[in-house]
């Protein structure tokens, strides 16, 4: 039998909540899975990770959030599913810093090689946003940039998470 890697009976909410206190005090961003113990490619990403010490100590710079969705909990998914970027399938991950913000939303058929994943592709993906940031903007090099990506999303109001439940 497959372990599981999801508990359908959390709450996203509170644990999303919990993760970016916790990022906050501990200057991590936050990494969450999104997908199911029926996706396949969740467990095959599981173990990928868990067979590269590498990848697993990358991601342990992260506070982490698995966000199990199915249809026996639609209800609370499709709340919460309005606070993350579209998804197209599973599993996706997001990136926020502790204060919410969003750094990125990642398919992961990008990171797919064959029938399993590209061990630099998920390096690459863990390095870059393992940094803690304060916002998306922290690593342009000039204000006119910031200005004009604030002038294009909004100052810090399209990408900001919301927790309303």
């Amino acid at each position: 039998m497959v372990p599981a890697l999801f508990d359908q009976r959390r709450n996203p909410f509170h644990d999303l909540r919990d993760a970016l206190t916790q990022a906050r005090k501990e200057h991590k961003n936050v990494l969450v899975t999104i997908g199911g113990d029926w996706c396949i490619w969740c467990h095959r990403l599981e173990a990928f990770i868990r067979a590269n010490p590498e990848l697993q100590a990358l991601r342990d710079r992260y506070v982490l959030v698995n966000v199990f969705i199915s249809e026996s909990n639609a209800e609370i998914n499709a709340d919460f599913l309005t606070h993350v970027p579209e998804l197209d399938g599973v599993p996706h991950l997001v990136v926020y810093n502790g204060h919410g913000y969003l750094l990125c939303s990642q398919p992961t058929d990008p990171l797919e090689d064959g029938d399993t994943y590209s061990y630099e592709r998920v390096r690459d993906f863990l390095e870059t946003w393992s940094d803690w940031r304060r916002s998306i903007f922290d690593d342009l090099d000039t204000s006119e940039l910031k200005q004009r990506f604030e002038q294009h999303l909004g100052p810090g109001k399209r990408n900001k998470l919301t927790l309303s439940a």
